[in-house]
């Protein structure tokens, strides 16, 4: 009867701290593969509070939202900007400036590795980990980016 008393604290533990304790293990991995692979440096840190991909395709509010908060940011080191269009040109045309924190997936490699689909999404890195995913869409855009590299 004792060993049964003990046991189910232990078994409800463990199950407590397997369902509060979410990991990215994967995504990190596969954002550290999309900065390796789209970056010139080589860069699998994952060092940025945040990172921003931004599909260019997709939810118009949601895109337009993102566009103007990059402007905004577009000089914040904490941030990375990752935007997936098809088309250098259109994505240098809508940003007129080169960034060191803007890089551009013209190969939809963000969307092959499941990290964006159809809409932008913002990863938030906590000693390089990956902390919390969130994907943007029009009830959450404006309160998720409010709260972003002030």
């Amino acid at each position: 009867m004792k060993n049964r008393l003990l046991t189910l604290p232990i078994i409800l533990f463990i199950v407590l701290m397997s369902c509060t304790k979410s990991t990215y293990t994967k995504q990190t991995t596969d954002l550290q593969t999309l900065l390796s692979s789209l970056s010139d440096n080589n860069i699998t840190e994952l060092d940025k509070e945040y990172y921003f991909i931004i599909p260019l395709e997709g939810c118009s509010t949601c895109i337009k939202y993102s566009i103007e908060f990059a402007h905004k940011k577009i000089y914040n080191e904490n941030i990375l900007f990752i935007i997936t269009h098809y088309d250098t040109k259109v994505i240098k045309n809508i940003f007129k400036i080169e960034a060191k924190n803007i890089i551009i997936d013209n190969k939809f490699e963000a969307s092959s590795l499941g990290l964006v689909i159809g809409s932008p999404v913002l990863i938030k890195v906590k000693d390089k980990k990956i902390l919390n995913i969130t994907n943007l869409d029009t009830s959450n855009i404006k309160y998720a980016l409010s709260n972003v590299g002030s």
